[in-house]
């Protein structure tokens, strides 16, 4: 018996595609929370964050209300005054 190999439920090479294309939805607001500095430079870290993900970095996937997601685990740190 043994144990199942966790897989996302997107395909994380698509996934990175998609954002090196900006063909990904991000808010403002959050972007400015979680990463810092203005709008832009909140897209920019978010795509350098997930450019450097790998399957090693995946932990599961969950429903929301209308859309599965995958969850990642990842360092990530600002830059010095954002």
């Amino acid at each position: 018996m043994g144990v199942k190999a966790k897989i996302p439920h997107f395909a994380l090479d698509q996934v990175k595609s998609m954002v090196r294309g900006w063909a990904v939805h991000d808010s403002t607001s959050r972007a400015r929370v979680f990463l810092g500095g203005s709008f832009q430079e909140g897209r920019s870290a978010m795509r350098g964050v997930i450019a450097d993900l790998s399957l090693r970095n995946f932990s599961h996937s969950v429903q929301l209300t209308w859309d599965m997601a995958d969850v990642y685990g990842s360092a990530f740190v600002a830059a010095a005054g954002t």
